[in-house]
């Protein structure tokens, strides 16, 4: 298995350091299943409500990898700690995977 990430936000959140957070766990994660034949990316996308951009996923056959592109909102974040953009992305990101 592979596992990869990159984020898409402005500077006025956290969000793009805290999904670097994720990086030992998927390490551990590729390192307990190295014989998945597939790959995850996850896209962290911290963005203005009013572009009505909504958290998706796609599978990519040809490629075998699973995107997923989560979505969370700029105008609320701005506004949080960096303590509280965490605990909120870590639940979000929680949420979205299990779906």
């Amino acid at each position: 298995m592979k596992m990869g990430k990159t984020s898409d936000t402005s500077g006025l959140t956290y969000v793009a350091s805290l999904s670097d957070e994720l990086q030992p766990v998927f390490e551990q994660a590729e390192m307990k299943y190295p014989a998945c034949d597939i790959e995850m990316f996850f896209v962290f996308r911290c963005l203005p409500e009013e572009y009505e951009r909504k958290s998706s996923v796609r599978y990519a056959k040809k490629e075998q990898v699973i995107y997923f592109d989560m979505t969370v909102s700029v105008d609320r974040y701005k506004e949080f700690s960096k303590r509280r953009q965490r605990v909120e992305l870590s639940h979000s990101f929680y949420a979205y995977s299990r779906n």
